[in-house]
């Protein structure tokens, strides 16, 4: 199975939905978690056979974690680190990672020049500009460097990336276990969005990173323990709470439903593989 055992704890994105308040009171176990999933990182990377794309990938999606995180300077250290072993992998798209490097160079104070350069760099690598959304966003940006904008929020880079938010491509990329870029393509507010997507985020999540993580479908799960969708039994079966529901009943389901998800059946049956170990 094509997977990372990177340790990060979704106990990351718990602290960030705790609030600005709780930040302050767990600050220094964030602080001990980023510092432990950087030697895993780190370990991951020199484990033999690591290819530089796969590098490119796994420093991406660490990168973005510590974004969220509001960890600037580290952040910027594994995008630089992406970006290196993406030119060397001749990556195509890494319109993400030099979208969030604006960002952390706008916040960081770069001048004017340079903040410009970088524009023009996200608009030169992005793969579809016609959207909407993302013009909108291209032009916010350039009016801050331009000083007629006070301010970018971190929900207009959020906003930026789910709206490059790609379903075909992200199932086409599951089919062929591809799965580090699949997860790479997700809206970095994924969590904004309904269950199905929520799901395909786990699964996703479940494969390439840590087998303990919080999955971001429990909250449904608490609410509805005993339903039978077929989504509430791949949340069960990832957390492996109930083993009648087995990758074999809810391929079934599926199919008895017409569902438009079978597309996850390869890689629940990855983890139910690494299950068995």
């Amino acid at each position: 199975m094509q997977s990372s055992n990177i340790l990060f704890s979704l106990f990351i994105f718990c602290f960030i939905a705790l609030g600005s308040s709780s930040l302050n009171i767990y600050a220094s176990e964030v602080s001990d978690l980023v510092k432990s999933y950087e030697q895993e990182v780190e370990s991951e990377i020199t484990k033999q056979g690591k290819s530089e794309e796969d590098k490119y990938y796994i420093y991406a999606l660490f990168a973005r974690e510590l974004l969220g995180l509001k960890e600037y300077e580290l952040a910027k250290k594994y995008y630089e680190k992406a970006l290196a072993a993406g030119e060397k992998a001749a990556v195509l798209n890494m319109s993400e990672v030099h979208y969030n490097m604006l960002f952390i160079r706008y916040k960081e104070g770069a001048d004017k020049q340079e903040l410009k350069e970088r524009l023009s760099l996200v608009k030169r690598t992005l793969p579809e500009q016609s959207n909407p959304q993302v013009k909108m966003t291209l032009k916010y940006w350039e009016k801050v460097i331009n000083d007629e904008k006070k301010e970018v929020t971190d929900e207009l880079v959020n906003s930026f990336y789910g709206a490059q938010y790609s379903q075909a491509l992200v199932k086409e990329l599951i089919l062929k276990k591809e799965y580090k870029k699949a997860l790479s393509l997700l809206p970095t507010n994924i969590k904004d969005v309904n269950l199905v997507y929520k799901i395909q985020y786990d699964v996703l999540n479940r494969i390439v990173f840590d087998k303990k993580k919080e999955l971001l479908c429990e909250a449904s799960l608490k609410r509805f323990p005993n339903s039978v969708s077929y989504t509430m039994k791949i949340c069960r079966f990832l957390k492996n709470h109930n083993q009648k529901d087995s990758i074999q009943k809810i391929e079934q389901q599926m199919t008895r439903e017409k569902v438009d998800a079978q597309y996850l059946l390869s890689a629940l049956k990855d983890i139910d593989k690494d299950k068995q170990k």
